[in-house]
């Protein structure tokens, strides 16, 4: 065999890892992706009655429930493998967390796969990391702002050293 077909080996065998990675980790945090599901479909119907116009699709690494009434209209929540868009917040809309430069379906794309990599511990972890405090307060949510802005990556390995229990959960 000559390095070409070494290659195009070590890049089938590099693509099957990550695969099956991707898929232990949805499995992994299958048990907030069935939540998530659960509530998006629970508000789909009423979000129709009260005249939203909701919308069910695949994309960022997730199901995406658009203009759901279960939720705030300025807000996107992540649970496993779903994300949830209220009235106003929308994949491709800008201003996560007030950063024009930042999508937010792409924030919420990084706390899918920190979910994947957490899978039932991430609630824990994420309101013992400063909760919904933002990415001031909260070495997951800086992550998911640096991933979204092409700074980094979703992991907050850069904080790990620096990760604090906030004064409110002390």
């Amino acid at each position: 065999m000559d390095a070409i077909h070494i290659q195009a080996i070590k890049r089938s065998y590099y693509t099957l890892l990550r695969r099956l990675a991707d898929a232990l980790g949805k499995l992994w945090t299958s048990p907030y992706t069935v939540v998530g599901l659960s509530y998006g479909l629970l508000w789909y119907l009423p979000s129709k009655l009260l005249g939203a116009q909701p919308k069910i699709c695949l994309g960022h690494n997730a199901i995406q429930f658009i203009d759901s009434r279960g939720i705030l209209d300025r807000a996107a929540l992540t649970l496993g493998n779903v994300i949830l868009y209220g009235r106003e917040a929308k994949p491709w809309g800008c201003g996560a967390y007030g950063d024009p430069c930042i999508t937010l379906g792409r924030h919420e794309q990084a706390h899918t796969y920190q979910y994947q990599l957490l899978g039932p511990l991430f609630i824990p972890v994420y309101c013992l990391s400063g909760g919904c405090r933002g990415p001031d307060n909260n070495p997951l949510e800086q992550a998911a702002q640096d991933y979204a802005a092409g700074r980094g990556t979703w992991w907050p390995a850069a904080y790990v050293g620096n990760w604090r229990v906030p004064k409110s959960a002390k």
